[in-house]
């Protein structure tokens, strides 16, 4: 019987693929353009521009440098600058500090990467995160962190102030 298994499991694959095949208007290409690939959320990085603009987060004579990506949410952020906010971790993966203000939502979500800063809508918040995470509809990525990626774990219910590189 363990040996019928994968046989039977085999054959219905064929079997099926074979009906999918000569059904009428069943051809392969219908099945992809049915389930194109621009409906399925991906885990791979948006194509974000990195612009000229970088963040300063600094506490306690150590700095941290963020490169800024160009979009809406991001002009937002930087309009509400200098800023002084505490910065907590969250599921040992990210340091998250809640914002006064929503910011807009530019993009449909993205899967961030350690160094990534982010916003997440819903909660007003501002992430940097220290592991990479999965896809989120919720998170705009503002930037990647370009200095001082290292002392991210040092950040611990801290007070920083982030302010825009006018230099």
């Amino acid at each position: 019987m363990n040996k019928i298994f994968p046989i039977l499991i085999t054959i219905l694959a064929i079997i099926a693929l074979i009906l999918i095949i000569i059904l009428p208007g069943g051809s392969i290409t219908d099945i992809e353009e049915t389930f194109s690939s621009e409906d399925i959320p991906t885990s791979s990085q948006p194509e974000e521009t990195l612009g000229e603009r970088q963040l300063r987060l600094t506490w306690d004579n150590k700095e941290i440098i963020v490169d800024l990506a160009e979009n809406s949410t991001v002009d937002d952020l930087v309009a509400e600058l200098p800023i002084t906010v505490s910065l907590e971790d969250y599921n040992n993966t990210e340091k998250i500090a809640y914002l006064d203000n929503e910011l807009s939502q530019s993009s449909e979500g993205y899967t961030p990467k350690k160094g990534d800063l982010a916003y997440y809508v819903p909660w007003k918040n501002i992430s940097i995160f220290y592991e990479d995470f999965t896809y989120s509809d919720s998170l705009v990525k503002l930037g990647e962190v370009s200095k001082g990626l290292n002392l991210i774990d040092e950040v611990e219910n801290q007070e920083i102030t982030i302010e825009l590189i006018t230099e």
